[in-house]
């Protein structure tokens, strides 16, 4: 769910019973939401980073992990050793950060900070480093 400060206009019509609303604007540039020393490793290839689910440590994946057969073994190792925490292909390099020495996924409030959220909803706001 967002805010927004404008007037919706919305399509004619409904979907399910729900209104739709298209709402198109610019995203923040790339550099601006990784916290401080780290960049994204997937700018310019990818649009966004995954859908963030909440994390999940595991001492075994789950049945049938999302993506599993996307990921190469540096990525599977990604996985293992965070855990199992999300969904293996979010481990991909593409969707990770680096400081130029390791790969991470995205800490909270990077995710919350991914071209949507700024001020107290980004990594501002949020006080929490990787």
């Amino acid at each position: 769910m967002f805010w927004i400060s404008e007037d919706p206009q919305f399509d004619e019509g409904t979907s399910g019973g729900w209104s739709v609303l298209h709402y198109v604007g610019p995203k923040e540039p790339d550099d601006l939401w990784p916290c401080p020393g780290w960049h994204w490793v997937g700018a310019g290839e990818v649009d966004s980073l995954p859908t963030f689910i909440r994390s999940i440590p595991r001492s075994k994946p789950a049945w049938k992990p999302a993506g599993l057969d996307q990921c190469d073994e540096e990525t599977r190792q990604r996985w293992v050793m965070d855990d199992h925490r999300f969904p293996p292909y979010t481990y991909q390099p593409k969707y990770c950060l680096t400081d130029g020495k390791h790969l991470r996924v995205a800490c909270p409030s990077e995710r919350g900070a991914d071209g949507i959220f700024t001020g107290s909803h980004g990594k501002e706001g949020a006080g929490l480093e990787p």
